[in-house]
């Protein structure tokens, strides 16, 4: 009989008596997370270079154009996390070369942000142009480069190290975003451009906003974000958050999504249509997270681990449901939730294991 199965007997066994005390028990091997999500930076330079950058959990960002922009949005991207925290300094002014005028521009900016305004009137002296992946629609933004590389903490890396190699800048050159993130764009550049610095933010909006902070280095973006997803998630709109973090494979945002049903777990019913938004390594992370308290949720998670299953019973197989049951998550099982727990393990075909 595996281990699992003889977990589930004993608590089968003990419905009209004492729980037994299990001690915890190791599980050899985890498992295994995802890689490092690379995805190209959007466009082609002189010289068919390409700018790339990859980001996990602990979200470092890197670039194949030259070891000058790799450096500099390493150091300055690889602490964004969506602690609350983070801190940051303002280095707009270090080594600058723009004139006075340009310094006193976000100071004279008016109400309504001056890209919004047509390039003749704004003077913009230089032109976006986005193209949404992958449905490649075409946006064009008059934009001004000072607001971009000089505007304190809410500068954007990117635009900055691409300016200081102008030998590399093409002037026709399209930067490729996600579809979801494009269209946010003109509440990053709102943001950018506000002399208060105000932003619009949604539960819906915030992690294609955090996926923009990190796509173009702009660390007061990313901390303000960070700081909202940290105080709005919560049951009621967490399912949002899971749909918007699996488009943008964001780890950190989903780390901090299972954190809070961790928390929540009790509140959280068997029947509930959250747990069609769930995906078995969710629910490890439900489980494994330092927030989670075994002792005293087992038992009512147990439920919930057995009619996901019952769910998603073509969709899992044995070593998922090994781990998601094992005495390491859950040292104690509700007998209510055994019996379904036991069949399902012998039809995914464990209990063959006592026969080998």
């Amino acid at each position: 009989m595996t281990k699992t199965m003889t977990h589930l007997d004993k608590a089968r066994q003990c419905s009209d008596g004492e729980h037994p005390k299990v001690t915890d028990m190791k599980v050899e091997g985890s498992m295994m997370k995802g890689p490092y999500i690379h995805i190209d930076h959007p466009f082609h330079l002189k010289n068919d270079l390409k700018f790339a950058f990859t980001y996990s959990d602990n979200f470092s960002v890197g670039s194949s154009v030259c070891s000058g922009l790799r450096n500099g949005l390493d150091s300055s991207l690889a602490s964004l996390s969506l602690s609350l925290d983070d801190t940051y300094q303002d280095h707009s002014m270090e080594g600058s070369s723009s004139s006075s005028d340009e310094e006193s521009f976000a100071d004279r900016r008016e109400e309504t942000p001056s890209w919004r305004l047509p390039p003749n009137e704004s003077k913009a002296d230089w032109t976006m142009t986005i193209q949404s992946v992958p449905e490649g629609f075409i946006t064009q933004y008059h934009v001004h480069k000072t607001v971009l590389v000089n505007n304190g903490h809410r500068n954007a890396v990117f635009f900055e190290k691409l300016f200081n190699h102008t030998d590399i800048i093409d002037p026709t050159m399209t930067i490729k975003v996600h579809e979801d993130a494009a269209k946010l764009i003109p509440y990053m550049l709102d943001y950018m451009y506000a002399i208060d610095g105000q932003l619009t933010l949604s539960s819906e909006s915030a992690v294609g906003l955090r996926h923009l902070s990190q796509f173009f280095g702009i660390r007061a973006l990313a901390k303000r974000v960070g700081c909202f997803i940290n105080e709005d998630i919560s049951l009621d709109n967490i399912g949002i958050y899971l749909e918007t973090t699996a488009a943008f494979d964001d780890l950190q945002t989903a780390k901090a999504c299972a954190d809070r049903c961790a928390v929540e777990v009790e509140n959280i019913d068997p029947s509930s249509p959250l747990l069609s938004e769930m995906d078995p390594s969710f629910i490890l992370d439900i489980v494994s997270s330092p927030k989670f308290n075994r002792k005293k949720h087992s038992r009512h998670m147990s439920h919930i681990i057995a009619v996901y299953f019952i769910k998603h019973i073509g969709t899992i197989d044995g070593s998922v449901f090994e781990e998601l049951t094992s005495i390491e998550y859950l040292p104690s099982i509700d007998e209510h939730a055994a019996f379904p727990l036991l069949m399902i393990e012998a039809r995914l075909g464990l209990a063959r294991s006592q026969y080998k």
